[in-house]
């Protein structure tokens, strides 16, 4: 159960998320704890309510966590394949943050769940100047302006697998893929709008803090797959959504099959990756 305060009279649990199902939205099953302040967390954290949305095979989950001390809320983002088990992307980092102090989100509010429009996400959220209130007397003065405001950020784009300097490798489990292309997106070195027909010379010179990006399909064992090795494949530079292919070769062969990708990029982050027909 939520952790209980000590020595209050009323409302004597900390803010958790637990969940309850019904078939009628009449009768419920009792409620299930799911998600509560851990010692992970910040001592004045409380899970304030819970907003959920559906992308591809994943939910998407954004919880405002109140701030008691601070009298604030931030946003936090967690991600799960059955809307029971969900998994943080980063306990410790807000996904989205309040403003300075003064700024029309210093003291940030309750927010949507994401909409997903036009190859965009959009997180409507309440900007506040002003911290919490907790009491429905004390209300904000006449400078303490609220606004519906509105993030934005590229479809898919939630967060990124990044790799420095250094080699970075991931190996994804065993799947099965319907579609002939593989395409991959990804922040780069080089911008989307980069033109190498009319820069060929800087096209082809290449730094030690430039980005590359490969991907080797493997068999469900991880074991190679002839013609779709790492050094057949043609490296990626480039930021955004692209195709990846390999000399000589054809992704739509594989398909029905189980495969394993493995990745392996440098200076670049990894967004996401889908198979198309």
């Amino acid at each position: 159960m939520a952790p209980e305060i000590r020595g209050v009279g009323f409302h004597r649990h900390i803010r958790s998320l637990g969940y309850s199902e019904s078939d009628d939205f009449v009768h419920w099953t009792p409620t299930v704890p799911m998600l509560m302040p851990g010692r992970e967390d910040r001592v004045d954290f409380q899970y304030e309510f819970f907003l959920v949305a559906i992308t591809g095979q994943f939910y998407i989950g954004l919880v405002p966590m109140r701030q008691s001390f601070d009298r604030t809320f931030e946003m936090f983002l967690l991600s799960s394949r059955d809307g029971f088990h969900w998994n943080w992307i980063d306990h410790h980092r807000p996904f989205l943050e309040r403003g300075e102090v003064g700024s029309y989100d210093g003291g940030l509010g309750g927010c949507s769940a994401p909409v997903f429009y036009n190859q965009q996400v959009w997180i409507y959220f309440n900007g506040t100047r002003y911290k919490y209130r907790p009491s429905a007397n004390s209300r904000p003065g006449v400078h303490d302006l609220t606004a519906i405001s509105l993030a934005t950020l590229p479809a898919d784009r939630f967060m990124a697998l990044i790799a420095g300097l250094h080699l970075g490798s991931l190996m994804t489990r065993p799947l099965v893929f319907a579609g002939s292309r593989l395409m991959l997106d990804m922040e780069g070195s080089v911008p989307v709008d980069f033109d190498r027909a009319l820069a060929p010379a800087a096209a082809n010179k290449r730094s030690f803090d430039d980005a590359e990006v490969r991907v080797a399909l493997l068999d469900q064992s991880g074991g190679p797959i002839e013609g779709f090795s790492l050094d057949r494949c043609e490296p990626l530079f480039r930021s955004g959504f692209q195709e990846v292919k390999w000399t000589g070769q054809s992704v739509a062969r594989l398909a029905g099959k189980q495969v394993r990708l493995r990745f392996e990029l440098r200076n670049a982050g990894l967004y996401a990756f889908q198979f198309q027909g």
